[in-house]
């Protein structure tokens, strides 16, 4: 029996996301329970590109509840919407310019707060 597919792996993956939820509530990490399940929901709805986007759709709605995000946060959907359509096209992009975006957009977006 391998231990990735044992119910001890199961209890011990579970038990981790309990553990990473609390923290991210008790330490009111950016985006919160939010942010976590985003991952989750994107990591189990891979290959199910409509159960990911109404997934999502269920957790922005009851993350704008929970954390009053503006509403301007339902947007963001259309972000899955562009994925959905990307992935049916294979549409790749260098693993450099991926890896960069994310730092890349942070720091343009704190420039044109300070200016």
């Amino acid at each position: 029996m391998k231990l990735y597919t044992s119910q001890k792996s199961r209890v011990l993956k579970f038990s981790l996301i309990i553990i990473l939820i609390l923290i991210a509530d008790y330490y009111t990490f950016e985006y919160g329970v939010y942010g976590l399940f985003t991952i989750f929901i994107f990591f189990v709805f891979k290959n199910q590109l409509r159960n990911l986007f109404l997934f999502q759709i269920l957790n922005t709605i009851i993350g704008i509840f929970i954390y009053s995000f503006h509403s301007i946060q339902i947007i963001s959907l259309t972000a899955i919407l562009i994925i959905i359509i990307l992935r049916k096209m294979d549409f790749k992009v260098n693993r450099f310019v991926n890896y960069l975006f994310y730092p890349l957009h942070l720091s343009a977006m704190y420039l044109i707060s300070v200016f």
